[in-house]
């Protein structure tokens, strides 16, 4: 019996064969190169705070909200607005009547709301008459605090001023 169908020529399947390795070559250069090589744009300019700390001051009739503040970034950070949540997530208070002072000194300039790059800072928010917000004495609370910039943290707290 003899058979009809002929085979593909030595010199062909090798000219294949090299076209199928080099084309593997390209894609994986191209895959490692595009991991390896630099970034296109990097973000160098953000906002990082954390709030490190909440403390509440003063009677249901005067009170005082005070949050410690690291700026972590190296840009100034502007707060634009303090938010109280309860932890369902309902806002409960929210100002834009903040004031950023240094971390150690007692007196605070009223017009300044920024917290230096690598520097930490009070954000106080003088609440006044907080008896009708329905604060409960002993429940945990959420502060958030919002930057020019867009960018917000937050931070929980007990509220530990009785009625």
């Amino acid at each position: 019996m003899k058979y009809t169908t002929r085979a593909v020529s030595p010199v062909v399947a090798t000219v294949i064969l090299v076209i199928i390795t080099v084309a593997a070559a390209l894609l994986l250069w191209s895959w490692v190169s595009g991991i390896i090589s630099p970034p296109t744009s990097s973000v160098t300019n953000m906002d990082r705070l954390r709030i490190a700390g909440v403390r509440l001051e003063g009677t249901i009739n005067e009170a005082k909200l005070v949050v410690y503040v690291h700026n972590m970034g190296n840009t100034p950070a502007e707060v634009l607005q303090l938010l109280i949540f309860e932890v369902n997530g309902n806002l409960v208070d929210a100002t834009t009547n903040v004031v950023a002072c240094k971390f150690n000194d007692d007196i605070c300039d009223d017009t300044n709301r920024v917290v230096e790059p690598n520097s930490i800072a009070r954000i106080e928010w003088d609440m006044g008459d907080v008896s009708d917000k329905g604060y409960d004495y002993g429940y945990i609370y959420f502060v958030s605090i919002v930057t020019a910039s867009g960018f917000e943290t937050r931070s929980s707290f007990v509220w530990s001023i009785q009625a």
